[in-house]
Formats: C-alpha cells, sequence, structure tokens
C-alpha cells in the first residue's frame, strides 16, 4: 500500500460507516471500479482486525481475571 492508499484508508475510517464513507469512496475512485473495490476491501480487512483485536483483549481480560 503506499502512502497515498494509507491516507484514503485513514480518511475512510474515520468517516461513519454508510452513505458519507461510500460516498468519499466513489468520488476518490471516480470510475476507477477495481481501486474501488480494493479499497473497500482495505477498509473491511481493517473492522475484522479490529474486531480480532478487541476480542483478545477481552480473552486476555478474562484469563487475568481467573487467575
Amino acid at each position: 500500500m503506499n502512502e497515498t492508499d494509507s491516507a484514503i484508508l485513514e480518511v475512510a475510517l474515520s468517516l461513519e460507516e454508510g452513505p458519507a464513507r461510500d460516498a468519499f469512496i466513489t468520488r476518490v475512485f471516480q470510475g476507477d471500479l477495481e481501486g474501488q473495490r480494493e479499497m473497500t476491501q482495505l477498509i473491511d480487512d481493517a473492522r475484522s482486525a479490529a474486531a480480532y483485536f478487541i476480542d483478545a483483549r477481552d480473552r486476555r481480560s478474562e484469563v487475568a481475571f481467573d487467575l
């Protein structure tokens, strides 16, 4: 991922999911459907990764509490 893609991803993740984020991605990629698809996949991957790490943190807390 280059700096431009990284900046686009950062801004996209800062926007609320839904119309605002979708409009931003559509505007940035203006007809580049492959670029739009790739960015959407990166956003989905980031969301999944965040959920994974939150779940892992919660599980560590449970284990620590049980000890």
